[in-house]
């Protein structure tokens, strides 16, 4: 999943989580520049607001402290004991753990 459609998945579905998320990220982005943007330039308010760099940090990290909202149910069921004990290798050959006890 690429970040456009990430950023689409949480905005529709966790749009209040987002948006409290992003302004702490952006604060504690802010207050770590003490002098000098990520791009070189003179750390202002203003060009944090309009810097293509310091915003595509904030939602990177951003997404990154949000990716767990983006699992689907899929990746968060649980193994049933059969699929368990089956694993299926590279080639297609079913193997049998061996139970212990």
């Amino acid at each position: 999943m690429n970040t456009k459609e990430a950023l689409c998945r949480i905005g529709e579905n966790h749009f209040s989580t987002w948006i409290k998320t992003h302004a702490k990220v952006w604060e504690e982005f802010s207050d770590k520049q003490q002098v000098f943007c990520l791009c070189g330039k003179l750390a202002t308010g203003l060009h944090e607001r309009i810097c293509r760099r310091f915003n595509a940090a904030v939602t990177k990290e951003t997404l990154v402290r949000l990716k767990h909202l983006l699992l689907t149910n899929k990746t968060n069921k649980r193994r049933t004991s059969d699929e368990n004990n089956t694993r299926t290798s590279r080639r297609g050959v079913s193997k049998t753990k061996k139970l212990e006890g």
